[in-house]
């Protein structure tokens, strides 16, 4: 027969007292308050393994064929140089989803062997989607047919299959607390390239209320957000180095609309954004009728140099940016709230 003390059936009383108290109290999130967190950013890995695939194909694309070593020596070295709490990777993470094969099928492995160095990164790897991750490539002997988005759903379903940060969608959020300041990441999807659009990449209605309901959810919070295709800018600081450029009237049409660009017109907590795809090192602020400004970075690809990195701290009062391959700073965006 079990005996039980009383003195130690109060303490268990007291313990799961103690237990309930902390698990409803009401901030319901449990967060780690720091001086500062340090968030290193690539883009456009463009990992791939070529074997197997359709000669045509792997002629076109191997000048990618580096990418996986880049990025393992990467994850071995880097992040551990600059101590960063997470590293972030928008999009083009591998060069495409599926290929043509040999005898004209379709193979798709790509996830599954990204999924192998997604293990190796020392610290937490937050990605976003990019147009090449939910790419077909076709070897390009057919007229017309080298690469198509058919099979972008079934592209997302391996992702969420495969890698944790995604397990919830392909667009999601994380805070961190600064000292007094929270801050929120977003990792949004507009991977789908729209043919002869001004924004590229599809930013659908679903992910817009949903990127709206996290702005109205979380008040008195700086955001940033993380996304692959940037929005057209222009050259605002007249440096001719610059994101699209949008036709005259382009932005006042769109922030009329429920658009992208009228979410940040609407909403001044987002104060930045850091993109890929253009493979170059690009930052642009752009003023905002509202009276709010917003500020998109760009890194280059690091497919193109394993040097394209930048180092983001996000700190109490301002938000401090790298230039690439240091720890230089090149922006610093004061926070104003």
């Amino acid at each position: 027969m079990y005996h039980c003390s009383l003195r130690s059936i109060d303490r268990k009383i007291v313990f799961g007292l103690l237990f309930l108290l902390i698990a409803c109290s009401p901030s319901g999130e449990k967060e780690t308050v720091r001086e500062a967190v340090t968030l290193l950013h690539i883009t456009d890995t463009h990992v791939m393994d070529l074997d197997g695939y359709h000669p045509a194909l792997a002629e076109r694309r191997q000048h990618y064929s580096h990418t996986y070593g880049a990025l393992k020596e990467f994850f071995r070295s880097v992040p551990g140089e600059v101590q960063t709490d997470a590293v972030i990777l928008t999009g083009d993470v591998i060069d495409f989803y599926e290929g043509e094969t040999d005898d004209g099928t379709l193979r798709n492995r790509q996830v599954e062997l990204f999924s192998r160095l997604y293990k190796r990164s020392p610290a937490m790897l937050l990605m976003t989607l990019g147009n090449h991750d939910i790419t077909t490539y076709w070897s390009g002997l057919e007229e017309g047919k080298r690469a198509t988005q058919n099979n972008s759903q079934k592209a997302r379903a391996a992702w969420i299959r495969n890698i944790p940060c995604f397990k919830e969608g392909t667009y999601y959020s994380r805070t961190y607390r600064v000292g007094q300041r929270k801050y929120r990441l977003i990792f949004l999807d507009n991977g789908y390239r729209i043919a002869n659009s001004v924004l590229d990449g599809l930013w659908d209605r679903e992910q817009r209320d949903w990127l709206r309901n996290q702005l109205l959810a979380g008040e008195n919070e700086v955001v940033i957000l993380f996304y692959h295709i940037p929005v057209p800018i222009g050259d605002t600081n007249q440096d001719s180095i610059h994101f699209k450029l949008p036709p005259a009237g382009w932005l006042e049409s769109e922030i009329d609309g429920d658009g992208i660009m009228d979410i940040l017109n609407s909403y001044s907590a987002v104060v930045a954004a850091f993109t890929g795809h253009g493979h170059k090192n690009i930052i642009e602020e752009l003023p905002l009728p509202a009276g709010h400004s917003f500020t998109q970075i760009e890194t280059a690809a690091f497919a193109s140099d394993p040097n394209n990195w930048r180092v983001i701290e996000l700190r109490e009062d301002e938000i401090v940016i790298s230039a690439p391959g240091g720890e230089n700073f090149e922006k610093r965006i004061p926070i104003v709230q």
